[in-house]
């Protein structure tokens, strides 16, 4: 308990702001408190088409380079995301808690090489609040560590001020809904989906980008 309110106080004092991260905090943090929320997560994930071909070394990140010409698919909305944004992905460093070494290394790959995809289904951006929102969308698939983060970013906003509050309050209502409403992510047919069209993997997965802050408009 001790350390569970030295690590939140801590994340108090990080600055959220565009390339001030200290993602090796925010990873140790995830991590702390994940403990064994993923274990069944990771079970069920590892018997999927996407789970065996990571635990046999295969990567979509690798995969997805023979859509780089398509239109209109996940794919091609992933490299319009990624040639606007360049950034230090905090799920690079979040690695798992399983027993099962090499369970625990293609999970943790896996979960780093969709984070990139889950804010091209949401639609927010890679800054601050967009980060925010985003884990307010899929805390409820990603573990224990993203929902605690997530009541620490808006205990700050709060503290920011009343008029920051409740003009991100539309925003948050909005990712929680998309999150209640989508189905897991993680047991998608990530290889598979990758040329298709966003609209039907959007469409399948139940999962509406954001209408109010999206990447595209930022």
């Amino acid at each position: 308990m001790f350390k569970d309110l030295l690590l939140i106080l801590k994340l108090f004092s990080i600055q959220f702001k565009a390339g001030n991260y200290d993602t090796a905090f925010l990873a140790s943090f995830i991590r702390h408190f994940n403990k064994n929320s993923l274990d069944q997560t990771m079970r069920v994930w590892a018997v999927t088409h996407t789970g065996k071909r990571y635990l046999e070394g295969d990567s979509i990140i690798t995969d997805v380079l023979q859509y780089r010409n398509t239109e209109n698919t996940l794919a091609s909305e992933y490299f319009e995301f990624i040639d606007k944004y360049y950034y230090g992905k905090l799920s690079d460093l979040v690695p798992t808690r399983s027993e099962d070494a090499k369970l625990d290394e293609a999970f943790r790959k896996f979960i780093a090489d969709i984070h990139d995809f889950t804010h091209v289904l949401s639609g927010y951006p890679p800054d601050p609040i967009g980060e925010l929102l985003r884990i307010e969308y899929g805390k409820d698939f990603e573990g224990n560590g993203w929902k605690v983060l997530s009541r620490v970013g808006k205990m700050r906003i709060f503290f920011n001020g009343i008029r920051e509050w409740y003009s991100c309050r539309p925003l948050y209502k909005e990712a929680r809904q998309m999150g209640k409403m989508s189905k897991n992510y993680i047991f998608a047919d990530w290889f598979n989906i990758l040329g298709e069209d966003i609209n039907k993997v959007r469409e399948n997965l139940n999962t509406l980008p954001t209408t109010k802050y999206h990447w595209k408009s930022t």
